[in-house]
């Protein structure tokens, strides 16, 4: 997979056991999933991830020496068919904003571009001391309540089932007050990537998200992180990560294909 994004313009480069990560949290359906072979070599794929009848296009690609041939339209009618038959409501990804070529080719399939997400990278974090207050714990064991911390919903690849699915890959840290769950983040240090990060709304400004993050940096000794697919529109999430010293990376759109 990494030729064919050898010569993007945010190159991919995936040891095999970052491959295995990426592909286990963002549940890869191989049935789902459909590639082209020229003389027994890949020339281009489409891997799709799916949670019930809700599919993700994890990642597409096509080999520089069979660009400009058709494989992708090809690839994705025959995946968008094959979604159709089986009963799938929504197909969704994301396509850097910069890339002319990939973007029409959705729209002619039919996505729709939703809203504009960001990234970000802190190449030094801030190294302080962990907190007191704040304390690991299992992502599930705070599901039903994170959304209510929200000001817009993680993308696939960020979301809880997405954490969930990394297994012992994240790491999720808490602060709890008498009202219940006030600020948490979750982190996959394999990735050195911040995946979530929420304070509730009445706690705001309290410098529970800079706590909290600063703990896990601390507890996981991260020296730079990443933050992947911020809503534009989250003007709070993107002013604490500019004082946090984080600089914008690329930005992408978000795309919904609905069945």
């Amino acid at each position: 997979m990494n030729a064919a994004f050898s010569d993007y313009s945010v190159p991919m480069h995936l040891s095999a056991e970052a491959f295995d990560l990426m592909m286990r949290a963002r549940s890869l359906n191989t049935d789902l999933s459909h590639a082209v072979f020229v003389e027994d070599a890949l020339a281009a794929f489409w891997l799709i991830g799916a949670r019930e009848k809700r599919a993700y296009l994890i990642a597409s690609g096509t080999l520089p020496a069979f660009r400009r041939c058709g494989l992708s339209r090809v690839l994705g009618e025959a995946v968008i068919d094959h979604l159709a038959g089986e009963g799938f409501s929504t197909l969704q990804s994301e396509v850097l904003e910069a890339n002319d070529r990939a973007r029409p080719l959705y729209r002619s399939l039919g996505f729709a571009e939703t809203r504009t997400l960001d990234s970000y990278r802190v190449s030094e974090v801030p190294q302080r001391a962990a907190c007191g207050d704040v304390e690991a714990c299992a992502i599930g064991s705070i599901s039903s309540t994170a959304g209510q911390l929200w000001d817009s919903e993680p993308s696939w690849q960020n979301d809880i089932q997405s954490v969930i699915a990394a297994g012992d890959d994240a790491a999720c840290f808490a602060i709890h007050d008498a009202s219940g769950l006030a600020a948490y983040a979750a982190v996959v240090p394999a990735q050195s990537s911040l995946a979530q990060i929420a304070v509730r709304p009445d706690r705001r400004r309290d410098g529970l998200a800079t706590r909290v993050l600063a703990h896990a940096i601390a507890v996981l000794d991260i020296d730079a992180l990443r933050i992947i697919n911020v809503d534009r529109d989250d003007t709070g999430l993107a002013g604490f990560l500019d004082r946090f010293g984080a600089r914008h990376l690329v930005s992408q759109k978000e795309l919904w294909l609905r069945f």
